[in-house]
């Protein structure tokens, strides 16, 4: 296996597929937007104190939506690895009992 493989960039945190997703649906602008601009209210209404504490509320929301993608993700690759597996040992039976050339 050499430096370059995915799966070896993957491990040293060189590729971070989140990284290179852009969504832009007109349906993911909308929400952005939406967000955006529910914020500019807030903060028009919101005292100083206040306005750090929705923000805190936000940064906690970010968070955790980031742990459940991180762990989403990984549940995925460990699927998709599995499938892999189970479709080579099939094979390989079935090679072994020499009904596939």
């Amino acid at each position: 296996m050499t430096d370059n493989t995915l799966l070896e960039r993957l491990f040293r945190g060189e590729l971070c597929p989140q990284d290179t997703i852009d969504p832009c649906s007109d349906a993911y602008r909308q929400t952005a937007k939406a967000l955006s601009d529910g914020l500019d209210w807030w903060k028009d209404r919101l005292s100083p104190k206040e306005l750090i504490e929705l923000q805190e509320m936000q940064r906690l929301w970010i968070d955790r939506y980031s742990m459940e993608q991180s762990e989403a993700f990984r549940c995925g690759v460990t699927l998709g690895v599995l499938f892999l597996m189970e479709a080579l040992e099939g094979r390989e039976a079935f090679l072994r009992q020499g009904q596939f050339s």
